[in-house]
């Protein structure tokens, strides 16, 4: 029988990315010298449709965006020709977001003041022509308290296939139900050491919600899981030279969907054995990427990681 190929549906963190390659800047400089300007299609749920697209699938990207008649909305336009990925506009921001490689504090794009209910009825639409069945994978990443409800609607409830990767902010928020609330329709929760601990929850709890699987980075430290409430360590794939760690959290994400994909594994079926190798190949293309610079969208193939 022929292997039947999964859908992979991603939301919905996406931007136009501006990377500019410049002169060290000094204290005191008004300007600096650039030598090369690039504008990429990233966003932390486009980076990790880009680690798959790289391994040979075909995810479909849900991108929330501004109506297009915004200068940030003729970025987004600019930067989505450079990219071959499956992509579906969801025009509910005021202005598409913009992501700048050297600032910082940029805000977050308010959703136009619709009833939640008609935002939640786009996503319903849009998925409607997406049939989600088993082996079929929803991924969420750079998730936002305001995308709570939106988030729901696209991780389904195909229990084994719905990933979360929530943005540190919502980690943060004082209010624990929301995010335990959306805890409750993910069976992978995957997050950094800094976002684990503003979450301020126990793996015993997160695991009571539903979730089958947790994973917390650690950067070059690797990082710890715990799978049904069994845990785990695993190594950072070390490298040398010069590094730029913009996008390794999504390229490890990716690529642990990836090997799960590649084995035909779903979070209900994962052993031990297949955590640690799927770890591994998530710590080795993690790796990879940060000696690649660029963008977080830029990053190595299948060919560039054997």
């Amino acid at each position: 029988m022929a292997r039947k190929i999964p859908t992979i549906t991603i939301g919905f963190s996406v931007n136009p990315e501006l990377v500019v390659t410049c002169d060290p800047i000094q204290e005191g400089a008004e300007k600096v010298t650039g030598h090369s300007f690039q504008i990429g299609f990233s966003g932390s749920s486009a980076n990790v449709a880009t680690v798959l697209n790289n391994m040979g699938y075909n995810p479909t990207v849900l991108g929330l965006t501004g109506p297009g008649s915004h200068e940030f909305d003729s970025l987004f336009d600019i930067a989505l020709k450079k990219t071959n990925l499956a992509f579906k506009r969801i025009p509910i921001l005021e202005h598409s977001n913009v992501g700048f490689k050297l600032q910082t504090g940029i805000t977050k794009t308010p959703i136009i003041s619709f009833k939640s209910a008609i935002v939640t009825d786009r996503i319903s639409q849009e998925l409607s022509g997406i049939t989600q069945s088993n082996g079929d994978w929803r991924i969420a990443t750079g998730v936002t308290i305001e995308q709570i409800e939106l988030i729901k609607t696209l991780l389904g409830d195909k229990q084994g296939y719905r990933s979360l990767s929530p943005h540190k902010t919502l980690c943060e928020y004082t209010d624990k139900t929301i995010l335990s609330n959306l805890l409750q329709c993910s069976d992978l929760l995957i997050l950094n050491k800094i976002e684990f601990e503003a979450c301020n929850m126990t793996f015993k709890y997160i695991h009571s919600l539903g979730t089958q699987l947790i994973i917390v980075t650690d950067a070059e430290n690797g990082g710890i899981y715990s799978m049904r409430g069994t845990p785990g360590k695993f190594k950072a794939n070390l490298v040398t030279g010069e590094i730029q760690f913009i996008g390794a959290g999504d390229w490890f994400h990716g690529s642990f969907v990836t090997y799960c994909l590649d084995k035909e594994k779903n979070l209900l079926s994962l052993t031990k054995d297949d955590i640690d190798k799927a770890l591994w190949f998530a710590a080795t293309v993690a790796s990879k990427k940060i000696q690649m610079g660029g963008g977080g969208s830029h990053g190595p193939t299948r060919a560039d990681i054997k």
